[in-house]
């Protein structure tokens, strides 16, 4: 599914007629194909690859995106390109050294503080921005003990063990960290909670 019919699919299923009108939508289409918006996003995440990941002297590429989650669907005023409201996420791939790498990447909008872009761990995680930097530090933390000597812990995937976990029920993500050239697998178990919010337990 390509980027213009994977947005298309979200808003027509998560955005309620009075909240998302047929101008916005189309604008909202606009802004995904536009060059300043593609040079955020890919700016965002090369710069975070560079960071996180393993050392890697080859060429780092975007090689696709993809809208996976529309929070709150973007607004805009007849004076604006921009949303002034509106929360999705997208996936976006990016080839280095023979691999491909998936980052997840928040995207949010305000009157005041116009489009902004937060790169999360790379992988499959469900869980949000928020949830997952309460997880990344337990991670890092368990890492850090395998190896007191190394200076350095990256968070370079996350999987799911259950590729079909039904919304609301429980799952599993293996967290990977990169410790001074060792790769170290945790296991995070979720817990959805009934009146909203979910628990994790790290090991």
């Amino acid at each position: 599914m390509n980027l213009r019919a994977s947005a298309l699919a979200f808003l027509l299923t998560a955005a309620p007629a009075a909240s998302q009108t047929a101008q916005d939508a189309d604008k909202f289409i606009k802004l995904l194909q536009s060059y300043d918006y593609e040079k955020l996003i890919g700016g965002k995440v090369l710069e975070t690859d560079q960071q996180m990941a393993p050392p890697c002297q080859g060429e780092r590429k975007v090689e696709g995106r993809q809208i996976v989650a529309i929070v709150q669907p973007p607004q805009f005023i007849d004076t604006r390109e921009v949303p002034v409201a509106g929360e999705w996420r997208e996936r976006v791939v990016v080839s280095r050294c023979g691999k491909s790498v998936r980052h997840n990447v928040f995207l949010f909008a305000s009157r005041v503080r116009g489009l902004h872009a937060v790169v999360a761990f790379p992988g499959e995680s469900r869980a949000d921005l928020e949830l997952q930097a309460q997880i990344g530090k337990q991670v890092i933390a368990n890492a850090r003990r395998t190896n007191q000597a190394c200076k350095r812990f990256d968070i370079v995937e996350t999987t799911l063990r259950e590729k079909d976990a039904a919304p609301g029920r429980p799952w599993t993500e293996i967290w990977t960290s990169w410790v001074c050239g060792v790769l170290i697998h945790a296991e995070v178990r979720y817990t959805p909670k009934a009146g909203g919010g979910v628990d994790f337990r790290v090991r």
